[in-house]
């Protein structure tokens, strides 16, 4: 089993949260995610949100390891 380096894990989620992103402006983070989901090798798509409710979107990543494997998806909403 693999084990999580919780220290990295920390550090990746406090850098996250030092970009400014509260609610209506999370266009950064989202960008954000959605770069280092593309270095990780995820297939994203930005899916587009109202601009009433945020000047972002929603990042749809997906990861298929090989034809037979199953695909991990991540999705994060940013309204």
């Amino acid at each position: 089993m693999t084990q999580v380096n919780t220290e990295r894990l920390v550090n990746h989620f406090c850098d996250l949260v030092k970009i400014d992103s509260e609610s209506g402006n999370e266009k950064a983070v989202a960008e954000a995610i959605a770069e280092q989901l593309g270095e990780l090798g995820f297939v994203v798509s930005k899916l587009p949100v109202p601009e009433q409710y945020t000047n972002g979107f929603n990042v749809y990543g997906r990861l298929k390891v090989n034809k037979k494997a199953a695909s991990y998806s991540v999705l994060t909403w940013t309204q």
